[in-house]
């Protein structure tokens, strides 16, 4: 999770941090997550977060934002509840962490700008099938 912290929050190129990092990572963050790392993963989330806004302001209005949008909210539902048989008890400082990230870094005005971009390009292949 620190790799992912230190990749993601790097001063890189943002075309190189948007394209494939914040994917290929994300996978492993929740195998990282124990009772030892979940301080971490207020981080993590506002990070996956920047990303999404990141990744979905940088799309062109042909690009599909869907399996981007995707693939994020997955690795956050993985990050709070893991696919894998580790289960670990999230901490109240933790939870109270993850629920300022969510606030802070505006997670659901995020998924209101993913909903509206794919209401857009839905509506925009139901003119095309019509013509």
């Amino acid at each position: 999770m620190t790799a992912f912290i230190k990749k993601i929050s790097g001063r890189e190129m943002l075309n190189d941090r948007i394209s494939r990092a914040p994917g290929t990572m994300l996978r492993l963050v929740s195998l990282a997550i124990n009772t030892d790392t979940q301080d971490l993963l207020p981080s993590v989330l506002a990070l996956t977060i920047d990303s999404g806004w990141a990744l979905s302001l940088e799309l062109r209005p042909t690009e599909e934002l869907e399996p981007i949008a995707s693939m994020i909210l997955t690795a956050m539902s993985w990050m709070i509840c893991p696919p894998h048989r580790q289960r670990y008890k999230l901490t109240l400082a933790t939870q109270r962490g993850l629920i300022r990230s969510i606030r802070n870094d505006e997670l659901v005005d995020w998924i209101a700008h993913v909903i509206t971009r794919l209401g857009l390009s839905y509506s925009a292949r139901e003119n095309r099938d019509i013509s």
